[in-house]
């Protein structure tokens, strides 16, 4: 498969969404500076695990100011993408996107979920979302498997202003 995550859920039947769990936190500074609010103030977080074929593909951690994550129902993210809840339910504007992919050790926490051992390598995605008047709304951090998921970036040479640059297509697969 070829396609981003939202994309992956919608067309392999045999993904699956377990361990749903909502919270009310505290903003840790990180979290907060992301999204332009006060360290410590009140956000809601969300804890996926996506399966494929009854395995652990990957874990995700949703960061939400209150006012938008208390809007959505738990019960609703075991069938429906989380992006599609922002954008036709809520009717958040998604404007643009700031996205940091890395390589990092699993913690005891993501190796648990994802059942590899601790210090496994994985891939971390983390992704700021925007909205009208590049306003940060939501802070979405994925750990993936790195035996399940592979991330590549095709390269196609376009000229641009008379100048010869890269245009990149990415696609991600399972």
């Amino acid at each position: 498969y070829a396609g981003f995550l939202e994309d992956l859920q919608e067309r392999v039947l045999k993904l699956t969404v377990t361990d749903v769990e909502m919270r009310s936190v505290a903003a840790p500074p990180d979290i907060a500076a992301a999204l332009a609010l006060e360290p410590g103030a009140d956000i809601i977080r969300i804890r996926r695990l996506r399966h494929i074929d009854d395995e652990p593909f990957s874990f995700t951690v949703n960061y939400l100011p209150a006012e938008i994550g208390k809007r959505i129902r738990a019960k609703d993210l075991y069938s429906i993408p989380l992006l599609k809840i922002l954008q036709t339910e809520l009717r958040i504007p998604i404007v643009r996107a700031q996205e940091t992919i890395d390589a990092v050790p699993a913690d005891p926490e993501v190796a648990q979920r994802l059942g590899i051992t601790v210090l496994y390598p994985v891939m971390h995605m983390r992704r700021v979302m925007f909205t009208t008047a590049d306003r940060p709304f939501e802070v979405v951090e994925t750990f993936y498997r790195a035996d399940k998921y592979h991330y590549s970036v095709n390269l196609v040479r376009v000229k641009r202003k008379g100048k010869w640059t890269w245009k990149t297509e990415v696609e991600t697969s399972a």
